[in-house]
């Protein structure tokens, strides 16, 4: 909580983090200091995001097993998503792909990113400790823009597409303060449908959006977007990767 209050006195006064020089090969993420590749500042982060990647997982799992009859909520968005507004523009020159995939390891979806504004994370989900620059298995994977202003937690749903969505948010709703701003059903540039849940805690502060959308049968993705500040959420670097997120 004191790391998010000092990164909302930060963006308020229109500091911006160091940048993060990409860099190859397989960085190590864990509390021991002398496994941290990377800048301290990341690192802490970083510890932002695990907790936040397994509270989604968590959530993910519970929601999967109640099935459809989470809490009722007020459908009130609606339509396109929309390109988005402010932040760093897009390099769509540089874009790298994620693949989205079953259990398994079958492909069912894709979404690209911009390396230049996020770095992609990859956690055990059995340890959240050991997160990576690359994936070796079946990792929850992260985007961490490198500003620290907002990270993207992708993980995998299974059932009814919304509920995952639905049952998180009334979770934080009810045992962390947080406030359902709105939700409803909205519409990538592919077609491809989400659930939205918007969420904020002026408290914290903090702000979340849950997109869930089904890819294949059964199977579908969750894209968790967190950040300090509501407005980051609209970031077009944000809601490109939303856009770019489709079926194979």
């Amino acid at each position: 909580m004191t790391l998010l209050r000092r990164r909302a006195r930060e963006q308020t006064r229109g500091s911006r983090g160091r940048g993060l020089q990409r860099r190859e090969g397989r960085g190590r993420f864990a509390l021991l200091p002398q496994a941290i590749t990377v800048p301290q500042i990341i690192a802490a982060r970083l510890g932002i995001a695990a907790r936040l990647i397994l509270a989604t997982a968590l959530a993910a799992a519970l929601a999967a097993a109640v099935g459809g009859g989470c809490m009722a909520m007020e459908d009130e968005l609606d339509g396109p998503l929309g390109p988005g507004q402010g932040g760093p523009t897009v390099d769509t020159a540089a874009l790298e792909q994620h693949d989205l995939t079953t259990a398994d390891g079958q492909i069912i979806g894709v979404l690209q990113f911009d390396p230049g504004y996020y770095f992609h994370i990859h956690c055990d989900p059995d340890d959240f400790t050991n997160c990576q620059l690359e994936s070796t298995g079946d990792f929850v994977h992260t985007l961490a823009a490198i500003t620290g202003d907002v990270q993207l937690a992708i993980t995998r749903i299974v059932g009814r597409p919304d509920t995952p969505c639905r049952f998180q948010a009334a979770v934080l709703a009810r045992d962390e303060g947080y406030e359902i701003l709105g939700s409803g059903d909205r519409t990538n540039d592919r077609r491809l449908e989400f659930h939205q849940v918007n969420l904020e805690n002026e408290r914290l502060p903090a702000a979340q959006r849950f997109y869930c959308a089904k890819l294949h049968q059964r199977i579908g993705v969750q894209i968790s977007v967190f950040s300090v500040l509501e407005e980051v959420q609209e970031y077009l670097q944000v809601h490109f990767v939303l856009h770019s997120t489709d079926r194979t």
